[in-house]
């Protein structure tokens, strides 16, 4: 079966998930070695690195490594005491250009299922915060997805031309 990254005409993939990590604190230690690097996020208040920074991997990396990564960064950063207000976010990117038409329609479908539950994991505070929206309250993207679902591939296509 035809895979997004053929579809796109995409290099093929490497590494299944990218993850950034935004903080506010003190003590912050910039880094950019290893699994990861230090970036500057304008969402965020404090100086820059020491108080503020969004920590990103350098590169995504295959699922068994996401441990040893955070443990990594955990260890960089024992002496810095963290806050996480409003502001602050984890993303997680998975990556799924390895994936045919039905997976990625799958995949989607099932997000919008446990959506909710997720959400209420990550604190009611999450709700309606204007950094993080939920599909179901984004009209657009829920449209999206739901054409994602529908559709497949073709759909894709159109996504990516429009985010491109």
């Amino acid at each position: 079966m035809t895979k997004l990254y053929e579809v796109l005409r995409l290099e093929h993939p490497k590494g299944d998930v990218g993850i950034e990590i935004e903080c506010e604190g003190e003590g912050i230690k910039e880094i950019n070695r290893g699994f990861w690097k230090t970036e500057r996020d304008g969402s965020l208040r404090g100086n820059y690195p020491d108080q503020c920074c969004e920590f990103v991997l350098a590169a995504p990396i295959p699922f068994k490594d996401v441990e040893k990564a955070i443990d990594a960064l955990i260890n960089e950063q024992a002496a810095a005491k963290f806050e996480f207000p409003y502001r602050t976010s984890v993303h997680v990117h998975i990556n799924c250009l390895d994936m045919t038409s039905q997976q990625v329609s799958a995949f989607a479908y099932t997000y919008l299922l446990f959506e909710k539950v997720l959400m209420r994991y990550c604190g009611e505070h999450r709700n309606n915060n204007r950094f993080c929206l939920r599909v179901r309250d984004a009209e657009d993207q829920l449209r999206a997805v739901m054409n994602v679902v529908m559709n497949g591939f073709n759909a894709l296509c159109d996504l990516y031309r429009d985010w491109e």
